[in-house]
């Protein structure tokens, strides 16, 4: 075998073990390796909308948003509640900035405060709304935002792939897309 066909070969070779043991690539993006709720918790979440969020209108947005998330994934569920425990609190009012919307995730520290964290196993979620912004953005965006920010609450960082409620700014729709399902799925099961 000349040297020219051996090199040939080898890169035939090293090219056909690069595309047989190639994984699946997945667009989505976690928030980290271990941003999460327990198991227990994310089974039975529970979120609660400040006076502010209907003194602006935004509940049924806000409830739109979060069962978007349902039934994505059996070991996931959102439930609205008044009153008593809360995992997600959700506000709205100006937050100061230019963002149409805002989460941040906590755990408890060892003094027994809440600290932010997105690469932990998550105790409390805050998501804000951003009145002064959120008023005048498309209609469809402002049912997309909030479900945005609940993906966020539940783990998901922003997507590099169209399409995904998770990838930035105002798209066409307002629903999980099949990147955002398999992102929740990647990070708490079927």
């Amino acid at each position: 075998m000349t040297k020219k066909n051996r090199s040939i070969l080898i890169v035939f070779i090293t090219t056909l073990f690069v595309i047989i043991s190639a994984t699946q690539a997945y667009a989505y993006v976690r928030n980290g390796p271990n941003g999460k709720w327990s198991a227990v918790s994310a089974a039975n979440l529970t979120y609660w909308k400040d006076a502010s969020v209907g003194s602006y209108g935004y509940g049924g947005r806000v409830d739109y948003g979060a069962t978007t998330w349902n039934n994505v994934s059996t070991k996931v569920k959102l439930t609205p509640v008044t009153s008593g425990y809360v995992d997600i609190k959700v506000y709205a009012g100006d937050t100061g900035d230019t963002s149409v919307a805002d989460s941040l995730n906590y755990k408890t520290n060892f003094f027994g405060n809440y600290v932010a964290c997105w690469d932990c196993t998550y105790e409390m979620s805050r998501i804000r709304i951003n009145q002064p912004v959120y008023k005048n953005i498309s209609e469809k965006w402002k049912y997309k935002a909030p479900g945005h920010e609940f993906g966020h609450s539940l783990g998901l960082d922003h997507s590099n792939k169209s399409p995904a409620i998770m990838l930035q700014g105002d798209l066409d729709y307002s629903v999980t897309q099949t990147d955002d399902k398999n992102g929740l799925k990647a990070i708490y099961g079927n």
